[in-house]
């Protein structure tokens, strides 16, 4: 879609909201029904596993515009991140979204979220919002210490007295405000608590990412979603925030089962399944959003409807796969395992002629345990006293190894004589095959 295309369908649905809207479904909040889970204590100092990722860095989002504004089914949308979840309630059909749902494990994304939320109700308009949220810098040596980079860029640094003064001020702008608004009182005395660790959060982060628009490079990084900047997004997210329809927790994507109670209608993983498998729980068939490898400049958006793996025993061989692969060596359980499994799909469907088609999440669904049997089935194979090996790629230099024992065991069994993926291996002479394993496997042929 381009932008012009994009920008012109997003007009659609902003005037669709006043039009088709109809009355809620439920009668209470998201921040109402779901308090428990909203309204706890937040630490923002926790260390986490990997490098914070507050600033968002997935450009274009307009392209998403295809994916989140003709859901299907009303319900809540539950993305993960911070700007990239506002961008997707800014663009979701106002008639079928009932609210968005932030879920990530990172508590300083909720931090950065439930701020931005709280300048949203108490803002008279794009104006003042824009006034309360820019123009500051904060740093805070112990937030350095729990991100694995430094939480700002050095164009960021201002002398410490001047930060402290602004920073003073600003709170007591915010507090003043923010005890004159009509939000519940368990909202207010949520915010009394964690308002100073919220703001140092988001006004420790180099905001530089808001006037992108102005560079020849990245003029469309965010065009259509700027609520910083335009007025109708503004007053999009506004209205969800001063009703108490947005909401950030804490914890698995994957895991929303205490959300039962609401539909559902989109799961937004950003691109966690780069790094891992997408288990949804409590969700037979939601549609699920993703990215791989996201850049400002340009970021491919997916969906699909999920399929989850239901059974036990189907579970049970996903995982036994996944050790047979790691065992060969085509899999390492890191932090890229989301791509090798994506990697292995797209193996496949090269070998058989299938280009240009949508990437599969990688997930513990129906589809991917298809791929993992049929590449199994295709490429590795058993051999005694070595295990599991490969026959595709580097991988089955894992036969060197074996010595003219090892061999003459291995071809004295009538499935390996028989194996044409393994006969032609040897027969095609494998460049990551040494030469003595060649001349065994010539001699041990019947």
């Amino acid at each position: 879609m381009t932008p012009d295309l994009a920008a012109c369908s997003i007009q659609k649905v902003w005037r669709g909201y006043h039009v088709r809207s109809g009355p809620p479904l439920h009668t209470r909040s998201l921040e109402e029904e779901f308090c428990d889970f909203c309204l706890i204590p937040i630490d923002i100092y926790r260390k986490v596993n990997f490098p914070d990722y507050l600033v968002p860095n997935e450009g274009n989002p307009l392209d998403a515009l295809a994916h989140v504004a003709t859901l299907s089914k009303r319900g809540v949308i539950v993305s993960t991140g911070t700007e990239r979840s506002f961008f997707d309630l800014i663009l979701a059909a106002s008639c079928r979204c009932e609210g968005l749902v932030v879920r990530d494990i990172n508590p300083r994304v909720k931090a950065y979220v439930d701020f931005v939320v709280l300048l949203l109700r108490i803002s008279e308009d794009d104006v003042e919002f824009r006034a309360l949220s820019e123009g500051l810098y904060v740093h805070d040596s112990r937030l350095e210490e729990v991100k694995e980079s430094p939480i700002f860029s050095p164009v960021c640094k201002q002398s410490a007295t001047s930060i402290n003064q602004g920073f003073t001020k600003r709170l007591a702008l915010i507090q003043r405000k923010m005890e004159s608004s009509p939000m519940p009182g368990s909202v207010k005395s949520y915010y009394d608590r964690h308002l100073e660790d919220f703001a140092k959060v988001y006004f420790s982060l180099d905001s530089q990412w808001k006037s992108w628009h102005e560079r020849p490079q990245s003029a469309d990084a965010f065009r259509g979603v700027m609520y910083y900047r335009d007025k109708r997004p503004f007053f999009t997210l506004q209205k969800y925030a001063r009703a108490g329809n947005i909401i950030a927790t804490v914890g698995d994507i994957g895991d929303v089962r205490d959300l039962l109670r609401r539909r559902v209608s989109l799961i937004d993983v950003s691109n966690i399944s780069d790094y891992t498998l997408i288990d949804v729980l409590g969700f037979t068939s939601p549609v699920v959003m993703w990215t791989e490898r996201p850049s400002v400049t340009k970021t491919q958006y997916y969906s699909c409807i999920y399929s989850p793996i239901l059974e036990a025993e189907d579970r049970a061989e996903m995982v036994r796969l996944m050790d047979i692969l790691q065992e060969t060596g085509k899999i390492q359980n890191n932090d890229t395992l989301g791509l090798q499994i994506s990697g292995i799909i797209k193996e496949l469907q090269y070998a058989d002629g299938i280009q240009g088609v949508q990437p599969v999440l990688p997930s513990y669904s129906l589809e991917v345990l298809g791929f993992l049997r049929e590449y199994v089935k295709r490429y590795v194979r058993h051999i005694p006293s070595l295990g599991w090996v490969c026959f595709n790629g580097r991988y089955i230099g894992r036969l060197n190894t074996l010595d003219e024992k090892g061999v003459e065991q291995m071809m004295r069994i009538p499935e390996i004589q028989q194996d044409e993926i393994i006969q032609r291996c040897f027969r095609d002479n494998d460049i990551y095959l040494d030469w003595k394993i060649k001349q065994l496997f010539c001699a041990s042929s019947p």
